[in-house]
């Protein structure tokens, strides 16, 4: 995958944002009949995907039905296809990162038939063209553009005596009992970083990666006096920000801004090493039943004024080209002050992984559960 394509979607997407106004400008897209009457979309995605105005908009207009399953981490939600031979869900949303590898190893997704996709040209062109190269599998590609993010530092500004810029301060003695992560891959990308290793650029040496991701666990298990929990889902994360047991932490900006509307002291910062991008995808399972229904949910997805509430009830960004005009001035000028140009031009941009890097990752991942005797 050229590191190249991720760069410039993110710019790109980020400029339509810096320039999003209050008021919308872009015309809505003419609803479909009802068409699906009395039948299921199993959605297989994370929490924020289908805020409640969605989902009802959804059903209202195609008279179907929709049940979400929600995961917390990638490994999770290929563990399940997995499990059923991609069966059970119709519509997932997997980061692009991880799709080739776990088709590659479990062939859990369906090729994505883009003719069945009449407006996919309201997608960030870019960012099409980026994870059709990193989803592609034996000449197919298995997924198309969702939301796209970063995660960063997370923190209560009223509650620190001074500005927390860098991942290394989630480790400072000051915040004893003070802090919140994952035990996931994302926590060693930022750990790996903060300790001065530019891990992605190691994608393609697995000794390396291996050996930056042993010294950032040692780091990690030094770390645990701060962490007064691990979060698992984004509620918990939302939780512990709120109650003021932690002050300090690392997590999606979508949920920062969230928060931020919450109480206005907790912001979102993106970190000096730079904060960690990600796409999230559509993926249509092997074993999907309702497939008409799943493509005409992409399609609704794909709708700017949709793809506006999708940013507006979950916090989380859009790859749809005209989403920001639905945005309030609010919550725009949260998500400019989070990414002036210099913190955009640093963002790290997940990389495509390879099986191998994928076993060493939850192989980490496993030792510092372990370790810190956390269980899910």
């Amino acid at each position: 995958m050229k590191r190249l394509y991720f760069i410039l979607a993110g710019l790109l997407v980020m400029a339509m944002l810096l320039g999003a106004c209050a008021q919308a400008t872009t015309a809505p897209e003419e609803p479909a009949a009802k068409s699906f009457e009395g039948q299921t979309l199993q959605v297989l995605t994370w929490e924020g995907y289908v805020p409640d105005d969605v989902k009802a908009a959804f059903e209202e207009e195609t008279g179907a039905t929709l049940e979400i399953t929600y995961i917390s981490n990638n490994g999770e939600l290929t563990s399940k296809l997995a499990a059923t031979e991609g069966e059970g869900w119709d519509i997932a949303s997997p980061s692009v990162d991880n799709v080739a590898a776990a088709q590659e190893t479990y062939g859990i997704y369906q090729p994505i038939d883009v003719s069945r996709v009449s407006n996919l040209d309201n997608v960030v062109p870019s960012m099409t063209s980026a994870v059709e190269e990193m989803s592609t599998v034996g000449g197919d590609y298995f997924s198309i553009p969702f939301t796209w993010g970063t995660s960063g530092l997370v923190i209560n500004t009223a509650l620190t005596d001074e500005p927390v810029t860098s991942y290394q301060q989630l480790c400072d003695p000051k915040y004893d009992g003070r802090v919140t992560y994952r035990f996931r891959y994302p926590t060693f990308v930022g750990a790996a970083y903060g300790l001065g290793h530019d891990l992605f650029s190691y994608v393609d040496d697995p000794v390396k990666w291996e050996e930056i991701l042993s010294e950032t666990l040692d780091y990690l298990i030094e770390c645990k006096p701060n962490v007064r929990n691990y979060w698992t889902t984004r509620q918990e994360h939302i939780d512990a920000m709120l109650s003021e047991e932690a002050w300090v932490s690392q997590g999606w900006d979508g949920t920062g801004w969230l928060l931020s509307q919450e109480n206005a002291d907790i912001k979102f910062i993106a970190p000096d090493e730079g904060a960690l991008g990600w796409i999230d995808t559509f993926s249509i399972p092997a074993g999907a039943e309702n497939i008409d229904l799943a493509y005409a949910f992409i399609e609704f997805n794909y709708r700017p004024e949709i793809a506006g509430m999708v940013i507006s009830g979950g916090g989380f960004l859009s790859s749809v080209q005209g989403a920001p005009d639905f945005l309030d001035e609010a919550q725009a000028a949260l998500i400019n002050e989070s990414f002036p140009t210099e913190a955009i031009d640093n963002i790290n941009w997940y990389p495509a992984l390879t099986p191998e890097l994928e076993e060493i990752n939850a192989s980490m991942e496993e030792k510092l559960r372990a370790a810190v005797g956390e269980t899910e």
